[in-house]
């Protein structure tokens, strides 16, 4: 069902329309008001299952975009990698040989190991990092939109499970 601005306006009396690059939005209130002398939940009801239905319908585009996203980010690079002296992510068995510790770049949300530490490459603070732990510098790229971070922990676990000293 399309609800046009006009049948808007007739259930929601002063609807508070935005307009925004040439689109007009319209914010639903989270109650109807009714001219019968009854006052139950139906009207309530009715908006509530509107959004629901709404946000149902939108979930799996919105995981679709966030799942695009990540991977644009991240070049589809996910997983634990080894920081490499040009600051690019190499693949390769993460085995402490001896109690030195490692350096592990975890980036935030929405971003990447690039996005988040990219600023780094080939200044004075990553020559003296590589200088303090050289080959000991890895970067965790995980997905931070698509993911929870229950299931991030368990990516990073079964990661980490080749590293002798790894934390979990």
């Amino acid at each position: 069902m399309v609800l046009r601005p006009a049948s808007l306006e007739s259930l929601f009396p002063g609807i508070a329309a935005q307009s925004r690059d040439g689109n007009v939005f319209y914010r639903l209130p989270g109650t109807l008001s009714s001219d019968l002398p009854e006052r139950g939940a139906l009207p309530m009801l009715a908006v509530k299952l509107l959004e629901v239905f709404v946000r149902k319908a939108a979930a799996p585009a919105i995981r679709d975009l966030a799942v695009e996203l990540e991977d644009k980010q991240t070049g589809g690079r996910l997983g634990l990698h080894i920081v490499a002296d040009d600051f690019s992510l190499k693949n390769g068995d993460l085995v402490a040989v001896d109690n030195s510790p490692y350096l592990l770049f975890l980036h935030g949300t929405a971003s990447s190991f690039e996005g988040a530490f990219g600023d780094l490459r080939g200044t004075d603070t990553w020559n003296s990092l590589r200088k303090m732990y050289g080959d000991r510098i890895i970067a965790f790229q995980h997905r931070t939109l698509s993911e929870s971070l229950y299931r991030i922990w368990w990516i990073w676990r079964a990661n980490c499970r080749s590293m002798r000293n790894c934390m979990w």
